[in-house]
């Protein structure tokens, strides 16, 4: 076989690429060290060479992303601690969901800023939604004194399908009027700013993964719970994107729970069962909510779902008996998730598991114990997002603090 001779220039752009992932692990395994990390901690931390390490702190020093956090003094010569400049950049993550539009502005060091929830704005027209979710941003941003210029990029987590190299929304099912919407090169547009976009589930995943400071990388099944429902799973450390990064569509995985019929497969499955208007419906045959008709628009059904769910929190038998039943659903698609990957922790989050996981953490375990075939091999724990209530903006947030690092 012939001798394969690299070209300059894609010599060059390996290269490039290589310096911007080791700045990235490097950058990062700062950042999981907030009390400050020393260059030969870092060294031995990612297997990179001390002289390596020094090449890549040193010009972060002079952009003002890295700065000195003091000296170890664990004996024997001292050694200078490192940290990430919580000022030194910004990032911003927005969830964009069919209900919901949550913008939450990060400093370097991964904490929130500010944070704001809105309901999403109602409108037959992607482009005015944009122009708000720009607004926001820059509402935000002078609220809080800080100029774009130091925004180093904006994450955007959306429903699926998506194209991710085209950054479009392809047919959101619950969004029908933002088919084929280059979301991510119209916001970036407006803020001209750099924006990346990942499958709203999937960059929760990432958030919890970011979020994570367990010493090996993790593993596990992430079930989201908002006004829809999504599925994804993390392992070594790793999020698995799928090959056209839309891994996670579980709306036709068939449940045993009773549940209107699909019109499109004719059976009962995970998308109807967990819909917040199955709850509804389930709340107004038990009597507890009122009949709001067949001309309901989705708004109103989710404000009784939110209803529901806030009842069942505060320990109302009723709503409780309405609300359960969806503890052994999520334990079925949990436990045929970790069983199919082998893997034994399972993490639950999103708007709605919020209120719900106090109670029905237990609930979902307990199940989970029963149906996983596996858990004789390798007990399964169940446990919430470390920030259930907005992982999906981290991680996109996450995903825009790295980009930056990989091309810094």
């Amino acid at each position: 076989m012939g001798q394969v001779v690299m070209s300059e220039e894609a010599r060059g752009r390996d290269l490039g690429a290589l310096k911007g992932h080791n700045q990235r692990v490097v950058a990062d395994a700062i950042r999981r060290s907030p009390g400050g990390i020393s260059r030969t901690q870092i060294a031995e931390l990612t297997g990179l060479t001390p002289q390596s390490v020094g090449n890549i702190v040193r010009p972060l020093m002079q952009q003002g992303l890295v700065i000195e956090a003091g000296r170890s003094s664990s004996g024997g010569k001292p050694r200078v601690l490192l940290t990430l400049n919580p000022a030194g950049s910004y990032t911003v993550g927005v969830h964009l969901d069919p209900q919901q539009l949550e913008i939450v502005l990060f400093d370097l060091s991964g904490e929130a800023v500010d944070r704001t929830v809105r309901p999403t704005p109602r409108s037959e027209q992607p482009q005015k939604v944009i122009d708000a979710i720009a607004r926001r941003i820059q509402r935000q941003l002078d609220q809080a004194g800080i100029g774009r210029d130091l925004v180093c990029g904006v994450g955007l987590a959306v429903p699926g399908p998506i194209d991710l190299a085209r950054g479009i929304m392809i047919d959101p099912p619950l969004m029908p009027s933002w088919r084929n919407v280059s979301i991510r090169q119209m916001l970036e547009e407006r803020l001209n700013i750099p924006v990346v976009m990942e499958k709203d589930v999937l960059a929760a995943a990432l958030g919890e993964l970011w979020l994570t400071r367990a010493p090996e990388p993790p593993s596990f099944v992430f079930v989201y719970l908002g006004t829809g429902t999504g599925l994804a799973f993390a392992q070594a450390g790793r999020v698995m994107r799928g090959r056209t990064g839309n891994s996670g569509e579980i709306g036709h995985i068939m449940s045993s729970r009773p549940a209107e019929i699909c019109p499109h497969c004719g059976g009962t499955h995970v998308g109807l069962s967990l819909s917040p208007y199955e709850w509804v419906r389930e709340g107004q045959l038990a009597g507890i909510l009122p009949d709001l008709g067949y001309s309901a628009g989705r708004r109103r059904i989710e404000e009784h779902a939110a209803m529901l769910v806030a009842r069942a929190a505060a320990g109302e038998p009723e709503a409780r008996s309405v609300m359960e039943p969806i503890a052994f659903s999520l334990a079925q698609l949990a436990s045929v998730a970790s069983d199919l990957l082998d893997l034994d922790e399972v993490v639950l989050g999103g708007p709605y598991w919020v209120e719900l996981a106090e109670w029905m953490t237990p609930l979902v375990q307990r199940s989970v114990n029963e149906l996983t075939v596996l858990h004789s091999v390798r007990p399964v724990r169940v446990r919430s997002s470390i920030r259930a209530e907005d992982v999906g903006a981290v991680g996109a947030a996450s995903l825009a603090m790295e980009s930056f690092f990989l091309t810094a």
